[in-house]
């Protein structure tokens, strides 16, 4: 090769190692994909696991949403593929040592009307 030739490469590599620096910087700059890994958690639980979540966003919101986003990934990546029942959630906020308290109540039916258990010690 002549020395013409070898200026030739020189300058084509550095020419390529600029737009390879260029490339880079821009794809840091660009925002990444944020992932709605809310939608992505509720397409996975049943209903009653579904108000366990609403429940415990209601009383821990911090702690609630770093575990919507770990469930999220951990779904998104595949690593979790089945349904996830409200039993398995509710000991998984157990085992985290938040301790959700659910809204329960005892009704009955007399007549046709729905009471609460509470209404029928007050008669």
């Amino acid at each position: 090769m002549s020395e013409g030739d070898i200026d030739l490469e020189i300058l084509k590599l550095r020419i390529m190692a600029d737009l390879k620096r260029k490339a880079l910087s821009l794809k840091r700059a660009q925002p990444s994909e944020k992932r709605d890994y809310r939608s992505i958690l509720m397409d996975k639980l049943t209903e009653r696991a579904k108000e366990i979540l609403r429940c415990a966003e209601v009383q821990y919101p911090e702690e609630t949403k770093k575990i919507i986003e770990v469930l999220g990934r951990a779904i998104d990546s595949g690593y979790i593929k089945d349904y996830i029942d409200e039993y398995s959630l509710y000991d998984l906020f157990l085992s985290l040592g938040l301790n959700v308290r659910i809204p329960t109540g005892i009704y009955y039916v007399r007549k046709g009307e729905k009471k609460s258990l509470a209404d029928l010690f007050k008669e």
